[in-house]
């Protein structure tokens, strides 16, 4: 993925909003599973495991939003986070001049 540079508050408003869009989707998620039924059912274990990538998302995404302040503060900051099954989201921002931050690896 190709570094990607942004203005500091086109870039905080993006992760604000890509975190509220995917808190939304998981409340509607647990909102979904709270109403079935007790008792075995297919599709509730499917939806265990998307709550899951949900909530992985919105932690990524909180995350990158507070080292995005860090590096406002002219500090060059890596995150690493690891989601279950082993998989490795790494993300670098770059403060490159006043206000705006380069990128790498960020998955909006």
């Amino acid at each position: 993925m190709k570094p990607v540079v942004y203005l500091n508050q086109v870039l905080r408003e993006k992760l604000r909003e890509a975190s509220v869009e995917a808190a939304e989707k998981l409340s509607r998620s647990v909102t979904r599973v709270s109403s079935y039924e007790p008792g075995p059912c297919v599709e509730y274990g499917e939806l265990v495991k998307s709550q899951c990538g949900l909530m992985n998302r919105v932690l990524s995404l909180q995350k990158c939003r507070s080292v995005l302040e860090s590096s406002m503060a002219g500090k060059s900051v890596r995150l690493v986070f690891q989601v279950p099954g082993g998989r490795v989201i790494r993300t670098k921002f770059v403060p490159v001049s006043s206000g705006k931050t380069k990128v790498f690896g960020l998955e909006l």
